[in-house]
């Protein structure tokens, strides 16, 4: 019934076709994989150059566009795109055919303590989809296995369930889901006989979570479930990371890079070499600071320019990220660009006296819950003791007095922090010009000043 249900569903979306072009694609050459990424290009551009402001204006003073001819060649001339300039121009960033196109927004906290909105077109969420699809093959997982998330749910945090057809999806593709915001020693110890019951074939789960959830049942003695693959997510893998999480589940673990705004950038093969860029869908630089292209084996910034979002074009978008190309293609023979590492995205957990977890996906779930109605700029949480939490806030406006004007969202997110912190935390806020980056240039929307109980 599921794979029935699930063949009907990916003829009903159109996803087949796009699901045989990425098959094949992904052993296509190197030089067609670039003239597939040049051609999709040149139609965003040619798009974005009709139909949105922002990029009409943009692309005359570079001489990118002339008619229906795209000079690629000008495209690094480009200035880049990032949040404040989404936020600043989110209107003419729009294509003026947004009536006749289906689409959605997408919300994030974002992993860089800046919030953001931006629009879906539907034909890209279809793609999204496709490539999904690839990515599992890599793992071999086929739909209908049994699957377990360690994700975080604020429903189940905050109303103690999740709604009925949330249920009935996760039955439907057999996923048993564990909340990662509730990660305490005890918790812990469920979860483990939870995996052991359900002995899934696959889990996902947040990078950081994984990590602590391996480091809790190797310090406790236990044993757990091996499942065919462990897949990594929203957030940096570590090699110790990696190490200790494959040491307890005994098996490999498949690391990935996406985000709420892109989606999907890239994944790791059965080769566990690298990340493979999901090439047909975005194109990927790796910036030095002065714009040029980074080298191979040389840190730089990651700047994305996702294909097929007619709806709301972004172009040599900034999503704050740093990484690495690999030297050496992929043993497995796949042509898709290889990363070394994302390098980042680097967060911290935070911790409770009891010993308990709190990995910084949540407070990025919180922002977009509680504060991202467009009034903040950027966010960033401090623990320095376990009972005190300081949350600093970049005022989007400056006319008003925050704490008068949003009291009562202020409160709402001290109480959320508090069901996880605990009762006695205190929560405060302080509103400053500007969160700097560290001495790297990282910025870090969760820093934590407490050793873990356990260390």
């Amino acid at each position: 019934m599921r794979q029935l249900i699930h063949r009907l569903y990916k003829a009903g979306k159109g996803l087949t076709p796009a699901i045989a072009a990425l098959r094949s694609q992904q052993w296509a050459s190197p030089e067609a994989i670039r003239e597939l990424q040049e051609h999709r290009l040149k139609q965003l551009v040619v798009h974005a150059a009709k139909y949105c402001p922002y990029y009409q204006d943009l692309f005359k003073r570079v001489g990118l566009v002339q008619g229906e001819t795209v000079a690629l060649e000008r495209f690094r001339d480009l200035p880049l795109l990032d949040k404040p300039l989404i936020r600043a121009h989110f209107d003419r960033l729009k294509s003026t055919d947004l009536e006749s196109r289906k689409w959605i927004f997408k919300t994030t906290g974002g992993s860089t303590g800046q919030p953001l909105k931006v629009i879906h077109d539907a034909e890209r969420t279809r793609w999204i989809e496709a490539i999904r699809d690839i990515h599992n093959e890599w793992c071999s997982i086929v739909f209908g296995d049994s699957k377990l998330r360690l994700w975080g749910s604020e429903r189940d945090l905050f109303f103690g369930k999740e709604p009925s057809k949330v249920r009935f999806n996760r039955y439907l593709t057999n996923t048993t889901w564990l909340n990662a915001f509730r990660m305490t020693p005890e918790r812990m110890r469920e979860y483990v006989d939870t995996i052991n019951r359900v002995r899934p074939l696959h889990i996902k789960g947040y990078a950081h979570c994984l990590f602590e959830f391996s480091t809790f049942v190797k310090a406790a003695g236990l044993s757990v479930h091996a499942p065919r693959s462990v897949i990594s997510a929203a957030g940096t893998l570590t090699p110790l990371m990696r190490k200790e999480i494959e040491a307890v589940f005994q098996t490999k673990v498949f690391d990935s890079y996406g985000s709420r705004e892109i989606q999907a950038m890239a994944f790791e093969c059965s080769a566990h070499q690298g990340l493979h860029v999901s090439a047909p869908l975005v194109y990927f630089e790796i910036l030095r600071p002065d714009g040029s292209a980074a080298d191979s084996g040389e840190i730089g910034e990651i700047v994305l320019t996702p294909f097929f979002n007619y709806a709301m074009p972004l172009i040599r978008y900034r999503i704050g990220d740093m990484g690495v190309w690999a030297e050496n293609p992929c043993p497995c023979g796949r042509s898709w660009p290889l990363l070394a590492e994302v390098s980042g995205r680097v967060t911290e957990c935070f911790y409770r006296r009891d010993g308990g977890v709190i990995p910084p996906e949540y407070f990025i779930h919180l922002v977009g819950v509680v504060l991202n109605d467009g009034w903040i700029e950027k966010f960033q949480v401090l623990q320095y003791s376990f009972d005190l939490i300081i949350v600093k806030i970049v005022c989007q406006l400056s006319e008003f007095e925050p704490t008068i004007r949003y009291k009562s969202q202020l409160e709402k997110l001290a109480e959320k922090i508090k069901l996880v912190m605990g009762k006695e935390c205190k929560v405060s806020y302080e509103f400053v010009e500007e969160i700097p980056v560290n001495a790297s240039g990282k910025y870090f929307y969760t820093i934590s000043q407490v050793d873990r109980p356990n260390a």
